[in-house]
């Protein structure tokens, strides 16, 4: 008994003291509160795909349904699915996956699983903005499970150790994906 309510404790603590994790929750209206003009709301759904990235234009957020039009509308695309403090040797800088796309003739799409206004606010050399998934469609604040339900709704489904993040798509249709940068091709 005595395990289970130090087990149970422990659990409550680490939930109550989560927001110290980046990437646990999606920390959406932190950044929406610190920089309101950093992340915009697709009005003109017809324009989406002609988005470019900009200083006024950073960080569109979408939902999957909105991002399809674009990928149907890709002969090759990479969507890179992003965390802004990953220090794995398979998350890569945007400019350098946006070099390596442009350089393959593929269309990039990075979508962060997760708000920060420090790494959104920089400055990277994309075409597109980066695509903040959008929390009202998928409602649930934490990140596996809205970025689980977001792929899905991409047709993009991953076994449970699949921890790739680069996923090739043709006229919007899953491919295959790849965890080193190297092998997209």
């Amino acid at each position: 008994m005595k395990i289970n309510s130090y087990l149970i404790s422990c659990i409550l603590i680490l939930i109550s003291s989560s927001c110290s994790f980046p990437g646990l929750f999606s920390a959406y209206k932190k950044v929406n509160k610190e920089n309101p003009s950093l992340l915009k709301r697709a009005t003109d759904k017809t324009r989406i795909c002609n988005t470019q990235y900009s200083d006024s234009c950073k960080v569109l957020v979408l939902n999957a349904e909105d991002l399809k039009t674009c990928l149907n509308a890709s002969d090759r695309a990479i969507l890179y699915l992003w965390s802004p403090h990953c220090s794995s040797p398979y998350c890569y800088g945007l400019d350098r996956v946006q070099a390596y796309c442009t350089e393959k003739g593929l269309k990039l799409y990075v979508v962060a699983d997760y708000y920060d206004t420090e790494t959104m606010t920089a400055y990277y050399e994309l075409n597109f903005p980066i695509i903040g998934i959008d929390m009202k469609k998928y409602k649930n604040k934490l990140t596996p499970i809205y970025t689980k339900k977001f792929l899905a709704d991409l047709s993009i489904f991953r076994a449970k150790d699949n921890s790739d993040r680069l996923f090739y798509l043709e006229k919007g249709t899953y491919i295959r994906s790849f965890r080193d940068l190297k092998n997209v091709e």
